[in-house]
Order: C-alpha cells, then sequence, then structure tokens
C-alpha cells in the first residue's frame, strides 16, 4: 500500500510539528493549525526553523587625523578571538541584515 501523500507531514504534526499550508491567493506559507490533509489542492510543509541570529564582536576606532563630525571619518573595524571588542553587531540569521548594533564596554 502506498503511503499518504502528506505521511511525512502527518507524523511530524502527530508529533508536535507546525505544519504550513500555501495559500494560492497570497502565494506565500501561512500556519495552519489544522490541516485537511484529504484536500487534493492543498501544499503542505512542515515549517522550517528560523536560522538564529548571528553577534559579531569587534573593536571599532576612528584613525588619527579623520575629520569627524561634519566630513569623512575613518573607521577601522577588527574582529577575532583575540580582538577586546567595544561593538556587537546583529544579523538577521536567515537575510544577513544588521539588526542591532550595541556598544559594549566602557
Amino acid at each position: 500500500m502506498a503511503k499518504h501523500r502528506w505521511h511525512d507531514e502527518i507524523v511530524a504534526w502527530a508529533a508536535g510539528a507546525k505544519i504550513q499550508r500555501f495559500g494560492c491567493i497570497t502565494r506565500s506559507w501561512y500556519d495552519d493549525d489544522k490541516p485537511n490533509w484529504n484536500d487534493p489542492s492543498a501544499r503542505f510543509r512542515i515549517k522550517p526553523e528560523r536560522k538564529p541570529d548571528i553577534d559579531v564582536i569587534c573593536h571599532v576606532q576612528m584613525l588619527s587625523g579623520s575629520r569627524g563630525i561634519g566630513g569623512s571619518t575613518d573607521l577601522v573595524m577588527m574582529y577575532g578571538p583575540h580582538v577586546l571588542g567595544n561593538a556587537v553587531f546583529t544579523f538577521d540569521g536567515e537575510n544577513g541584515v544588521l539588526k542591532k548594533a550595541e556598544v559594549i564596554g566602557g
């Protein structure tokens, strides 16, 4: 006997996984708490897990001789395991876009 079309999704849903259905009108995935597994036009998937954000700790410093406010400013940014950081940049784990920048230390 052949497996049900949505066998893997049904098993995951029974185990507590979130299921998403593709909306034909919106052309996007949305959460479906009560999937109708027998709808012949439905498309389901197990909701993908979100990739975690990435924090980059670095040291940012203005180079001497830079003009500063009102003019161009030359900055140097150093990062690595042996750098004493003074800033944290948080990037979105899904698309790599900068979400937050904060000063750390004194």
